[in-house]
């Protein structure tokens, strides 16, 4: 059982519908069906899916209503990142469930203006289709942890 946490208030387990191998002889699982991810992951996860973000947004076209949910898009996408991070340097429980809550709202406002861009036939779902699956995924993720961190300020 591996668990990385950064101070008492981050040690809320993340997991999602996949498993991960940590080496060859290492499955880090809770079920057949959910394992634990480090905010480390996580964090690099939420990376990896704004770069995707923004290289979207490089080639979307230059309409007006384009450029607008682009805008949009960029903004919220960014500060799912810069807001997990703020989450995990948190100095309180509270502070930490404050900005969680801000991840949480970002993230779907982020799958909002990818769906947007489909439904305005912007761009077609097609190329969009693994970009709103991980969309889905975060937003999924952080409305568990949610949902965990409300426990635990509930207690």
């Amino acid at each position: 059982h591996h668990h990385i946490t950064t101070s008492p208030y981050h040690n809320i387990t993340i997991s999602q519908h996949h498993h991960i191998t940590t080496s060859p002889h290492h499955n880090i699982t809770t079920s057949p069906y959910h394992h634990i991810m480090t905010h480390e992951v996580l964090e690099e996860r939420i990376l990896q899916f704004i770069l995707r973000v923004i290289r979207l947004g490089r080639h979307l076209p230059h309409a007006a209503e384009a450029y607008t949910i682009k805008k949009q898009l960029l903004r919220s996408s960014t500060s799912i990142g810069a807001n997990h991070r703020a989450m995990r340097r948190s100095r309180s429980h509270n502070e930490f469930f404050a900005k969680l809550c801000i991840v949480v709202e970002e993230a779907d406002e982020t799958l909002y203006w990818l769906e947007l861009l489909v439904k305005a036939e912007i761009i077609s779902s097609e190329k969009l289709t693994l970009l709103i699956k991980e969309a889905n995924e975060l937003v999924a993720i952080f409305v568990s942890m949610r949902k965990k961190a409300k426990l635990k300020k509930d207690e």
